[in-house]
């Protein structure tokens, strides 16, 4: 009779392993079939009524507001009226800058890019973003008086800040309607006698022989009303071929009619300074005088629906330069 043993092997069961070489597959020198039974779940998208919650505090409180006024026009007449921007600087405004020129107003107002040469208004050259300044028009009381040479004169206006009543800075496309040159934009100058007879003057001091002078009137009758004033400003100059002499005259009237205004003005400056590198730094003793004499004269007649202006001007400058 054959003896037969019976081996009872225990089960091996895994609640965790891992594909490793340290793994217990690794240690019982064995090959172990393991069989996976895929479950498929079924995600059922059931739609659900959503609450919200109920504020547990309801706060109701009236504001009463300003009133706010919103005028516009129901359509723009020309197609430069929609691209145009414009700022005005207004006469109290001047007065707030404590600025002693032209160029120092522009250049505190954020669209205008002013360089300056100088002090005090010498010169400066401005323009718009994306412009030159000889592609920038200057107006005053809306007659083109910019240098045709270069875009460097175009500044020599003669008229001291005191006399300015308001700027307008036209920016953009929109400005093109004053002429070519208002390629980036354009500035008018404004000056506007006043309705009240009055007679002022200021002088200032300073500095390496700086003196700021100025005297301004406006008189005459209802239908006739005239601005004149004349300046002058000089000095030794802070630094070597700094120095400068400037002169300016100018006169505004303007004579009221049942059918429009005509208005007429005239000026003339003087103006002599040391260029200390200008235009090149390798000649650095420069000097300039210049000379400029504007006039213009101008009827606007017509009624809500037509207008006709009429616009006539002079403009001369002379320019000295020592190289």
């Amino acid at each position: 009779m054959k003896k037969i043993d019976f081996v009872i092997k225990p089960t091996i069961h895994f609640s965790r392993w891992c594909n490793r070489g340290y793994g217990i597959y690794n240690s019982l020198k064995r090959s172990v079939a393991i069989s996976v039974l895929p479950l498929a779940y079924n995600l059922l998208a059931v739609p659900m009524a959503t609450f919200a919650q109920p504020d547990s505090l309801s706060i109701s409180k009236n504001v009463d507001i300003d009133e706010v006024v919103v005028n516009a026009t129901k359509r723009a007449s020309t197609y430069s009226e929609l691209t145009r921007v414009v700022s005005v600087v207004t006469r109290e405004e001047l007065g707030a800058l404590s600025a002693t020129s032209l160029q120092e107003v522009l250049e505190r107002v954020a669209q205008v890019d002013v360089r300056q040469r100088g002090t005090q208004g010498v010169q400066a050259d401005i323009n718009f973003r994306g412009g030159t300044f000889d592609q920038t028009l200057i107006l005053l009381n809306g007659v083109n008086i910019s240098d045709p040479q270069t875009g460097h004169h175009s500044l020599d206006i003669p008229l001291n800040i005191d006399a300015i009543s308001r700027i307008e800075i036209l920016q953009g496309p929109g400005a093109s309607e004053f002429g070519n040159g208002a390629f980036a934009g354009a500035i008018n100058i404004i000056t506007d006698p006043s309705a009240d007879n009055n007679l002022s003057t200021q002088v200032f001091s300073g500095e390496y022989g700086l003196v700021k002078s100025n005297v301004s009137s406006t008189f005459g009758s209802r239908k006739l009303r005239v601005f004149a004033t004349a300046s002058y400003d000089r000095s030794d100059g802070y630094a070597k071929n700094t120095d400068f002499d400037i002169s300016n005259f100018f006169v505004h009237s303007v004579y009221k009619l049942k059918k429009g205004d005509i208005l007429a003005f005239g000026g003339y400056q003087d103006k002599e300074f040391g260029a200390q590198s200008f235009y090149t730094p390798l000649y650095p003793n420069q000097y300039e005088a210049t000379r400029t004499l504007v006039g213009g004269l101008s009827n606007e007649v017509g009624s809500a629906y037509t207008k006709l202006k009429t616009t006539l001007y002079y403009r001369k400058h002379w320019d000295r330069f020592e190289l």
